[in-house]
């Protein structure tokens, strides 16, 4: 008798097991659903924003025939060894030229792109080939020998600002520089600054004048008159080191 009571024991012991088991385990679920209904839009919010992303890359990297991403990254092959500089490049030109053409910010300023290292690593040679494959003939270089160093006007005045000069009659008639007269022809070129860093050195105009570029798109060459340089990339090279040149940006701040 007392190891039938046992028997039985056991036995609702299992089934009051099961019960508990079958009973809660839709009870846990029950308990998770508004959280996974929660946890959906977030979800396929970031999958969308991953998927239209990778897309975007892919259908940069599937027309490389025609794609600027492909032109690019076909164009810089000759350049060794800054294999993940050369991507940080291409990607920034290629996300600022589809901004630009699909309108995602129409306030977006022009493009500026700072290369800074020592002798050697290869800057001027990809500024050469991307100005070359960007703008090709239409490309303005400037070197640091375009400042007359006797001349009391700063950087930006005497390479994008006006002047005035003594035309025929004794006329005194207002002119742009060489530059600046460029740009408003055609603002849809890159600008190749070689040597910044002297640039730098001399005074702050240029530098100050290139953000404005970088915020605004507009280029500033007198006291009231602008170039829309919105649709502009400048490609700036420095020898000097990218601490040296930070400290001397630090002071600008």
């Amino acid at each position: 008798m007392i190891e039938e009571l046992k028997i039985k024991d056991d036995v609702m012991r299992e089934i009051i097991i099961t019960m508990m088991l079958v009973m809660g385990i839709p009870t846990i679920f029950a308990g998770a659903i508004p959280v996974l209904i929660q946890a959906i839009p977030s979800w396929k919010q970031q999958y969308h924003e991953w998927s239209v992303a990778s897309s975007q890359k892919l259908k940069l990297e599937d027309d490389a025939s025609n794609g600027l991403y492909g032109r690019l990254k076909e164009s810089l092959l000759s350049v060794k060894g800054q294999d993940l500089q050369k991507e940080v490049i291409i990607d920034s030109i290629c996300g600022w030229s589809e901004s630009k053409k699909n309108n995602l910010d129409c306030k977006s300023g022009g493009l500026v792109i700072h290369l800074a290292g020592v002798s050697g690593t290869g800057k001027s040679m990809v500024a050469n080939i991307l100005a070359n494959e960007l703008s090709k003939d239409s490309a303005i270089r400037i070197s640091y020998s375009s400042i007359n160093t006797f001349d009391n006007r700063s950087c930006a005045e005497q390479l994008f600002g006006s002047y005035n000069r003594i035309a025929a009659g004794n006329v005194m008639v207002k002119c742009n520089t060489e530059y600046s007269a460029q740009l408003m022809h055609n603002s849809k070129v890159v600008v190749q600054i070689d040597e910044f860093d002297k640039f730098m050195m001399r005074d702050d105009s240029l530098q100050a004048l290139l953000w404005d570029v970088s915020d605004t798109g507009r280029l500033k060459i007198d006291k009231d008159t602008y170039i829309d340089c919105s649709d502009t990339i400048f490609i700036l090279t420095s020898n000097a080191s990218r601490e040296s040149l930070k400290m001397k940006m630090d002071k600008l701040i």
